[in-house]
């Protein structure tokens, strides 16, 4: 009896002892753990929280599954490492909010998608709309990089709604975005009479004449006819060019037709690409404008039409 007695009491004494003591290793390797668990990110968030000196990374629950890690800056604010499916690749991003429910941080981490198009979600562009907004704001999507803006708006809705649980912050959803009017960007130049315009060449619907002024309505393919494979039915976009048959020079070119990529092609339907038209010499071999970037064909499409009409005088 007295042996069983020893026993369970050695027993007891060996688990307490082995208890304090993997309390104490926990004690001290728990900060070692934490601090390599954030490391990847610990620059972000000291960029985010340039006050706080202390970050841990927390346990959550995420039922859209798009949250990798949340971060606590202590008396600071929080932060989410997000994973999202572009356009072509996935997105990471980390968002941060301050404990007053803003917006303080984003920044994307990885991205493939198009350049110039989807990519745009990484630069100025975007984060300049997303900073400064409150947790219960609504995001609005790119113009011209629907897939890769709205995949990224969703995977911080997600971060906001945690966020919001956590802090018991109702968000009724009912705030609407304002719109983000599409930034146009213009890229390399192309001669109007060139290599790059002389491959299918547009075609010349009408011509009429009324005093010194000639206007040709004018076909020509784009993207939609030359590299689109999803397009069912594509269509060429048709132009109405003006030309000052007394100085030679374009008067305008604008479109009749649009068939090319919408939030993307259209965006050379604009005066930032297509005033470069106006009082262009038809008779300077070296008359070139400026491409839209992220719209080459469109604009090439644009620049074949005018060739077309030099052609045809």
């Amino acid at each position: 009896m007295k042996k069983a007695l020893y026993l369970a009491a050695f027993l007891a004494l060996t688990s307490a002892l082995a208890g304090a003591v993997l309390a104490g290793v926990n004690s001290l390797t728990a900060p070692i753990i934490n601090d390599r668990a954030i490391a990847a990110v610990k620059a972000t968030l000291q960029e985010f929280f340039p006050q706080a000196d202390e970050f841990s990374e927390l346990d959550f629950e995420d039922e859209t599954g798009l949250i990798v890690n949340v971060y606590e800056a202590k008396d600071a604010g929080y932060a989410y490492n997000v994973k999202v499916q572009g356009y072509k690749d996935v997105i990471t991003f980390v968002v941060a909010f301050s404990e007053d429910a803003k917006i303080v941080g984003f920044k994307v981490t990885f991205i493939n998608d198009t350049p110039g198009i989807g990519s745009r979600v990484g630069e100025d562009e975007f984060s300049n709309v997303v900073v400064g907004k409150g947790s219960t704001d609504a995001i609005a999507t790119l113009s011209g990089a629907t897939v890769s803006s709205s995949s990224v708006v969703k995977g911080i809705n997600a971060a906001k709604a945690h966020f919001n649980a956590m802090k018991g912050i109702k968000d009724d959803g009912t705030s609407v975005p304002d719109p983000v009017e599409p930034v146009i960007n213009l890229g390399e130049p192309v001669v109007i009479v060139s290599d790059a315009t002389s491959t299918s060449p547009a075609e010349i619907l009408e011509k009429t004449t009324d005093g010194n002024i000639t206007t040709y309505r004018v076909s020509a393919k784009g993207y939609a006819m030359l590299e689109d494979d999803h397009s069912e039915d594509p269509k060429p976009n048709v132009y109405v060019i003006k030309i000052d048959d007394t100085a030679n020079t374009v008067v305008s070119v604008a479109y009749e037709t649009f068939s090319d990529t919408k939030n993307i092609g259209d965006k050379t339907n604009s005066d930032t690409f297509l005033k470069q038209f106006e009082g262009l010499s038809l008779s300077d071999a070296e008359a070139s404008v400026d491409v839209v970037t992220g719209a080459t064909y469109t604009s090439i499409s644009a620049a074949r039409a005018l060739r077309a009409v030099i052609e045809s005088r």
